[in-house]
């Protein structure tokens, strides 16, 4: 499958928010690094393994990309990154979503299946494998 990318050479942010799926692993890579404006800041709210780590890394040592916000790094299991300890590198260890509101919600809507399920006979609306 072909990989589409859509951003101006001149843009100075650039927002990855995509799945992780066999036509955007590793997506953005030292091809599409080099085609970006020197300085440009990168945020990814997708999954990890769209962006090449070790090739991110190597465009912030450059000044290529002056800083990276990431929501999750490519190895979720093996907690190691090349992006450790990069002052222009913050990531965001799946909770970004946290506050007390979302927890409240969260709970509510747990609460909410159950009573659905058992007691008003439906279907559950998120079915775990």
């Amino acid at each position: 499958m072909k990989k589409i990318l859509l951003y101006n050479a001149e843009s100075h942010y650039i927002s990855v928010n995509a799945p992780l799926l066999p036509s955007t692993r590793n997506m953005l890579s030292a091809e599409q690094f080099s085609k970006m404006r020197d300085g440009v800041c990168l945020v990814s709210t997708g999954r990890g393994g769209i962006i090449n780590e070790n090739a991110l890394k190597d465009v912030i040592l450059s000044g290529k990309v002056a800083a990276a916000a990431l929501d999750v790094i490519a190895d979720e299991v093996t907690p190691y990154s090349p992006l450790f300890n990069m002052k222009e590198v913050t990531i965001n260890p799946y909770v970004a979503y946290y506050s007390e509101d979302s927890c409240n919600e969260v709970r509510q809507k747990a609460v909410q299946q159950v009573i659905d399920v058992l007691w008003q006979q439906k279907n559950p609306a998120c079915k775990i494998n």
